[in-house]
Formats: structure tokens, sequence, C-alpha cells
């Protein structure tokens, strides 16, 4: 049973050190009022409810028996620590008794479980940060295993197990700011450590007395971002050359497009076409934008949105038609528009909802109106939709009235429809107002800022505009930029007026870059992100054309080592916080952008020991990024990160570096740092691979196979699956010796080497049984190991497979998580015979991913027995479900799920409506001649 604590330590503590049975035997129940772990953060255990907490707090602190520690320290001063155990069980608990051993007992040393390292750093005028510190060589590395005996603990009781001076460690000879690391490897003391509880604490403190640090703002003036004035002009200077609007797309319009451009016949003077239709995915719906355009000779005022007024009638409704079939009225939802506040400092989370103000439009002018109307019974499966404007009212004059239909069209667009548009449009005379609506998104992290809430709000909008030509563009939202006083709203309209040519917007940007305030800093970097995503990128790489003054404006924003000035009252501690450190940096604009140019700045600063920059270059890819990378895969100390980062590029160019890790590891024993490398090779998917995967699983003996919760863990899993993705069959003997593993029988069976038959037939007759020399292997596994079998064999056998999975299905002890991978299984075996069972898993209605996996699994058979059947399934109970974090089925998930399959089968598209399908079946379907 693992032994369930909390623990903390406190470190450099100053006190003359006692002997160590003294200090294993004292209790901290006679500790002063004065608790110094008061406030020590307690984490919650999601998995069994216990609290498992240790804590590195900083000197000076009071301590137990009147001990004080001394302040300022100097050099030569004790540097102790002390770790304090606390079982917050219910039950009594029992711990290692000897952690340290004194110089009496053969020492110094401590139990190999715990690990010390400690950092220096000079005294400067700045503020150090954690780039800053060296790590000092330990004088010292004794260590020993622990023994047998053990110190119990009581419910709540807590003790002191462990005091020893760091300068029996490390030679501490020097004035300057010091840190301090305590790693305990909890596994090695049979502690279970969920995710909750760390491996390491830290703690600074100062020997000597530090210089007079400036104040941030003054500290701040010694570090010019951009690299000073000059560099701040040069970046000017770009900006004012290089940034303009760019000219509109002239391309060639297809007549299926022109069908997506048409107008509708005017009426009263107006006229109107579906202009763009975006599908949330968050919630059943989306929104919908109309372009109205005045054909009249006379002013005319029209709306813009349907009003947000739930009990009033709707002035725009959508209607949507399955094949040929009649249109049906989709009920859409009620604008939530927030309009622009009075005082640009009011609090934007208090807005009410308005209606959407309408527009003027003169002769020959157009604007476009959105509104919300998406739904998934009625649209996921649609095929065209048209939109209706009622407008009755004629008491305003001016304003127009009359009902007026746009021309229908294919409700989604192919994306070479969409890419052919981009770009090509001429803008609104009226584009829509956006929205200051920050009440987020689902999930949202207490880090967003207001710049992502508000991006969030209106990203219909910001996708709209891709459509139009970018001069357009610049010049209404520079002109919506100039006026606008809200500070987030600013920055977004900046980094949609900048892409689209404006020098403005550009140079906005760079101001903002200056500031220090947290609200600016934290806004101004998402907005810098923003920037790179609006310019447009094509395949097949997908990378953006970045230009250099926004690739250069972004660097110098990721690596601004000022600091935050107002960090109090941005909720911070009273400690200086870095830029870097603490808002999102833009250089996930950067990497968004596949942003190739940044790539030797970004080899510079990984070169130098930053992680992220190593990271981003895994991330951007390229020869050049990969070529540095390999070089770094063979520096200490940023050798891992390099490791990692030439996995994430899953490029073929990386194998040669990732293969010869491997060759040494092959040499020199598999480490926990290897993972990595094992899966990436397998991402990558290169065959040069399998060789030395090879050598490596040849070295795995079962010492080495470890389980959790169920499943294999590295490096069995990562060899086993890896050479599975890379289907190599010459690894098949070597996995045989590990078959008692569920896992490995899956491999195996993925991988579809014959050579693994006769072993799986002997599994299956002996139902899951296996023995060695005449013992049991790992009996716990026997029904998981009959079942992987029994599938296994599934795949191989094409004349029974089928059969046998039937039999499977029809067990009723069968589990539905079961249930459902032998119905994915029966839908990959394409067998005429499992389209009765297929059926009758849908119309059971039991297990809503087992029914669907069914549904999908009949709309990949083309016989008519499967369109029959679907057809039939239209008439099964479903049940309406909910789990998770807003998830849920209807029974028009379930409808809209058949109706993809009959799509699928039959070519036709009706949607989730019965009654046209059944009437296909009597008079077509049963006769089609393409179906089996």
């Amino acid at each position: 049973m693992p032994t369930v604590l909390q623990l903390t330590i406190v470190s450099v503590l100053f006190f003359p050190l006692q002997a160590s049975p003294a200090a294993e035997e004292q209790s901290w129940e006679d500790a002063p009022a004065e608790d110094p772990f008061a406030g020590a953060a307690v984490a919650e255990d999601p998995f069994n409810g216990e609290r498992l907490s240790w804590e590195l707090s900083d000197p000076p602190m009071p301590l137990p028996s009147s001990r004080q520690s001394k302040t300022p320290l100097e050099v030569g001063d004790p540097l102790a620590i002390a770790i304090r155990f606390s079982n917050t069980s219910s039950r009594t608990q029992r711990l290692p008794r000897l952690w340290f051993k004194d110089a009496t007992h053969g020492g110094p040393a401590i139990m190999n479980a715990v690990s010390l390292s400690l950092k220096w750093s000079p005294f400067d005028p700045g503020y150090p940060t954690q780039r800053d510190y060296v790590e000092l060589v330990p004088t010292r590395t004794a260590q020993f295993e622990p023994d047998a005996t053990t110190r119990t603990l009581k419910p709540r009781e807590s003790c002191e197990l462990l005091a020893l001076d760091f300068r029996d460690w490390f030679k501490v000879e020097r004035e300057g700011h010091y840190l301090i690391c305590v790693k305990i490897d909890w596994e090695s003391l049979g502690i279970r450590n969920e995710m909750t509880l760390s491996r390491e604490r830290r703690s600074a403190f100062d020997i000597g007395k530090p210089p007079k640090l400036p104040t941030i703002e003054e500290y701040n003036k010694t570090v010019p971002i951009f690299g000073g004035s000059a560099g701040e002009r040069r970046l000017k200077r770009l900006i004012e050359e290089t940034v303009k609007p760019k000219p509109m797309s002239h391309k060639r319009i297809s007549a299926e497009l022109k069908q997506l451009l048409a107008w509708s016949e005017p009426v009263a003077g107006l006229s109107a076409r579906i202009e763009y239709m975006r599908e949330c995915r968050y919630w059943s719906g989306g929104e919908c934008f109309v372009r109205l355009k005045n054909v009249s000779d006379r002013t005319l005022v029209v709306p813009m949105g349907n009003p947000c007024d739930e009990d009033a009638a709707p002035l725009f409704d959508l209607y949507v038609q399955h094949g040929a079939g009649p249109w049906r009225h989709v009920v859409g939802g009620h604008d939530g528009f927030i309009a622009a506040p009075s005082d640009p400092e009011a609090e934007l989370r208090e807005l009410p909802v308005t209606d959407r103000p309408w527009a003027t439009l003169k002769p020959g002018e157009d604007c476009v109106a959105v509104f919300w109307a998406w739904n998934e019974e009625d649209c996921v499966v649609a095929s065209r939709a048209k939109v209706v404007l009622t407008q009755p009212d004629r008491s305003v004059p001016g304003k127009w009235s009359g009902n007026l239909e746009t021309p229908s069209r294919v409700l989604k667009p192919s994306p070479e429809q969409l890419l052919a548009r981009r770009r090509a449009l001429p803008f609104l005379d009226h584009f829509p107002s956006l929205s200051y609506d920050i009440s987020g998104y689902p999930s949202a992290p207490s880090s967003v800022t207001d710049v992502d809430f508000l991006d969030y709000g209106n990203w219909a909008f910001t996708n709209l505009l891709a459509l139009y030509e970018p001069e357009g563009i610049c010049r209404e939202f520079e002109r919506r930029m100039q006026a606008e006083r809200v500070l987030p709203m600013k920055l977004l309209l900046a980094s949609i007026a900048a892409p689209a040519g404006s020098e403005e917007a550009a140079l906005f940007l760079l101001e903002m870059t200056k500031e220090t305030g947290y609200v600016a800093v934290a806004n101004t970097r998402y907005a810098l992100s923003l920037t790179c995503e609006r310019y447009p990128s094509d395949p097949p790489d997908w990378e953006s054309d970045l230009p250099d003054w926004l690739v250069e404006l972004c660097l110098a924003a990721s690596s601004d080592r000022r600091f935050i000035t107002d960090f109090e009252g941005a909720g911070f501690s009273s400690e200086p916080h870095e830029i870097s450190s603490c808002v999102q940096s833009p250089m996930e604009g950067l990497l968004g952008s596949r942003c190739r140019k940044a790539v030797p700045t970004l080899i510079d600063w990984a070169k130098n020991g930053q992680s992220e920059a190593t990271w981003a270059l895994g991330e951007i890819g390229g020869q050049q990024a990969i070529a540095a990378l390999t070089e770094m895969a063979d520096a200490e100390p940023v050798r891992e990160d390099a490791i990692d980062a030439l996995c994430y590029t899953r490029d073929q160019r990386a194998v040669p570096a990732l293969v010869s890790i491997l060759e040494e590891a092959a040499t020199t024993g598999i480490e926990e740092r290897h993972n990595q490398p094992i899966r990436g090779l397998g991402q990558i998917g290169d065959e040069r691979a399998i060789p030395v995967l090879l050598k490596l699983l040849e070295k795995v003996d079962e010492s080495d196979v470890t389980m959790e919760s169920g499943r294999l863990q590295p490096p069995l899993s990562a060899l086993a699956h890896t050479l599975t993705y890379l289907n190599a069959k010459e690894a098949v003997s070597q996995l045989l010796r590990f078959v008692q593993y569920p896992e490995i029988i899956e491999c195996l069976a993925n991988i579809g080497d014959p050579v693994a038959l006769p072993t799986l037939r002997e599994i299956v007759a002996a139902e899951g049984r296996l023995t060695r020399n005449g013992n049991a292997v790992s009996p716990e596994l026997e029904a998981d190991r009959y079942y992987a079998a029994r599938m296994a064999l599934c795949t191989w056998d094409d004349d029974r497979g089928a059969a046998r999975l039937l039999d499977m299905l029809g067990d009723k002890e069968t589990a539905e998580n079961r249930r459902h991978d032998i119905v994915k299984a029966l839908g990959r075996s394409k067998h005429p015979k499992a389209i009765p069972a297929l059926v009758a898993v849908v119309t059971s209605a039991r297990g809503r991913e087992s029914i669907r996996a069914a549904i999908s699994a009949l709309g990949e058979l083309k016989y008519k027995a499967a369109a029959k059947g679907l057809i039939e399934c239209f008439d099964a109970d479903f049940k309406e479900e909910h789990w998770g974090k807003g998830r849920q089925v209807t029974p028009a998930t379930y409808h809209n799920d058949i109706a993809r399959s009959l799509q699928s089968i039959t070519g036709r598209s009706f949607g989730n409506d019965k009654i046209q399908w059944r009437q296909w079946w009597q008079q077509e379907g049963r006769y089609a001649t393409e179906l089996k």
C-alpha cells in the first residue's frame, strides 16, 4: 500500500545540527504558534482524495525550539535544510527512518531517493532570473540505500526526518544570489506520485549584502527592446518602406463560383445573396452572412442582424433543403451583439446586449448582415440553403420593408470554391461593427487576454474578411483603429489592418511592444500572434510569407527581458516578473505560420540554452532547423531539448540523427530519455529506423517490463508500437517473447505476420491461459489475453473472421467498450454477413459509441441490405445522453449519422428525412443495380 503523506521541506534553516537519532524522533507538535509552514499549498489528489505536499520556504524563518535563522547571511554560515513529513490520511503509515547519515555514522550521506543541487548568480545591478544562474559542481555525492527500519506516523502526526548542511555537498565561497533545488524520487520510496505531487522544490536566498537594486522602471531603461534606439529606428524605416496595401487578386471565376455570387431579384430596391456561412464547433450553431445591395435610386435603411429580444420575430430566417425534398425552416438564435462602451475605462464584462445598428445604404452601396442560425438536426446533412429577409414595418420613412429571398446555394462550398473566392471580392461599403463581447469560450484559462476574448467573439467576421480585397480592409480597419478608445479592441483592429497593408497599424503595434504594464504587454503579445495568423498560408506546406518587420517585432517581443511594472495590480506577488516569463509569447504566431525567416535567430537562442527556441525549431522544421538541431543533439546542455525537437519535426531528414542516438543506446543501455526518439521515429514512419529498434528490443527482458493502469510502459511499449507503425515483420519473433501482454497481441495483429498465428491459436484454445516451464504466466491477464487473441485471429481469417466477430458480439457477457471494438472490426471486414448484426446493434439503442460505430460501418457496405437496414434504423428508440463537460448525443445525432451513411452508400441526399428515404427505397433503391 503506498505511503500517503504531506511533506514539507524547509530550506536554508540556520541552526546547530543535531544528531541524526534525535532528529528522527523529534516531533513538530511542539512548534511555536507562528508556524513557518502555515499557508503552504496542499495539493488535492484527484485519484484517491488524499493529500501530499512539500514546500521549500525562503529564509529567514522562525524554527522549533527557538531556533532562529540569521540574516543577512555571510560566507561560512551554516546552510541547513530540514524535511517535515505529515500524515494526512486516516490510517497509520510507515516511512524509512534513516534519510541522512552524519559523520559519526559514516557520512555525510543522503538516501539515494533524494538529490540536491545549488546554483549561484553574482550580485549585479539587475534582477537575477533563472537564466543567470550557474549550477555549482557538488563536492560530495555520497548516498546510501534505505534500510528496512521504518518510522511510524499516526494520522495527523508530523515529524522531521532529515537535517543536513548544504556546505557538506557544495563549496560556498562567494557572495551572491543562490538557488537551492531538492528533488525526491517518490516511486523508489513506494509513494505513488500522481500529477499533483511535484518532484522538486526550489528556494532562493542571498549570501552577503546585495547592492541596492534599482526600481523596475530604472532597470527597464537599461534593457532596451529592439536592441536600442538605432534598432527601433531601423525597424520603423522597414515598416514605412514595406507596409503597403496589396491589390485585389484577379482570379478567373468559374461557373460554380458565379452561382455562389448570384444576386436575388430586387425587392423594393434591395438585392441579396448569401455571402458566407460559418459553422461553430462548440455548439450546433454558427453565423450566416447575407450581403445586401441597394439597387434603387433612393437611400435605404436596412437591418444588420436579428433583434436581441428572444420574444421578437426574427428578420432573417435560414431555410435548408435535403436533396430534392421540401425547404425546412431552421430555428435560429438571436444576436448577442455588444456595442462599444461610452466610457473607454468601463468594465467590458458588464456591458449589456443590444440590437445591432441598422445600416444606411446610399444608391449603389452594399453591406453584410449577420445572424445566428444553425442547428445539428436541420443543417448537418442538408445540401442547399437560402435566407429569407422579412421586414413588415412600413411606419418609418426610408426604412426598407418587404419580403426578400436570396438565391439558393450549396450549404457548404468545396475547399476549392472557398480558396477561389479568397481575396477576390470587392470590399463592402458598410462592414458590421465588431462586438465588445468578452464572455469567453468553453474552458478558457484565467491567463486569456481581452484581445483573445474579443477575437473569439468576432471570429466569424475575421474569417469573412478573407474573401475581400486587402486595400478596402486596410482603409476601413485603419479608420476604426484610429477612432477606437478601448485598448484591447484597438489592438484587435490593428492586428487586422496591419496585414492588409496599414503602416499606421504596424507602427502602433511597434509602439505598444515598448509598454511594460501587464495589461498592455499581455494584450499586445497576443495581438502580435493574431497579426501573424492573418497572413494567408497556402498548400502544400501552409507556410505564411510573414514580412520581415513582423518577424523582427515578434522576436524582439519574445526575447524581452524587461520586467512588468504593475505586477501587483495584475495579481502577481511582490517579486518582480520578467515579461517573457508571465505572458504568452508572440512565438506562437511564428510557429502557427511556420515562419522560416525566424530560424537563424532561433538557432542562436537555442544554442544558448533557451528551451522555447529549441522547441520552436522543431515545430517550424525545415532543412536549416533540422541541421542545427542535429548538431545540438551532440552537445550538452542542449542535447535533450534538441532530441525532443527533432522528433517534433516529423521530417525524414531527422531520421539519421535519431537513429544515431539510439545506436548509442543499443551499446550503453536504454534510458528514459530514449523513449522520445523511439516514438519520434514511429511518427516519422521511416523504415531506416527498424534495424536499430530491433537491436533495442533484443536488449529488453522481462525485468524491464512495467505496467500502469493496465497498460505497458516504456521501453517495451514504445518499441512495440513504433515497430508496429513501421509494419516491421522482422520484429514478430522478438515480440512473441512478450505475448503474455494483451497489448503485444494487438501489435502482432496489426503487423499481420502469420508467424504469430500458432501461438495465438494456442492462447485461444487455452482461453487465455499461458504457461512456461510448468508455471502460469501472468494469470491476472488471462481474460484480456483471451479477448485480444480472439480479436487478432479475426483479422487474419477472411473466411471465418466475420463469423467469429459475430459470435463475440452476441455474447451477453461482452463489455460495452469491447462491443464497440468488435463493431468497428466488423465494419473493417466489409462482409455482408455483418449487416444484420450491425443493424441490430443500432436498433438496440444500447451504447452510444457502439451505435455510432455500427452506423458508420454500415455506410462502408455497398449492399441493398445495408441501405434497407439503415432506413429501418430511423425508427430506433434513441435516447438523449449527456456526459462530460457539455458533451451530448440526441436522437437527431443518430439520425444525421444514418443520413450520412445512406448518402455514402447510395449517392443520394435526403438528409434525415425518413419518409423521403423510404419513398426512394420503394421506387428506386431496391432495384438499384449499383448496390449488391
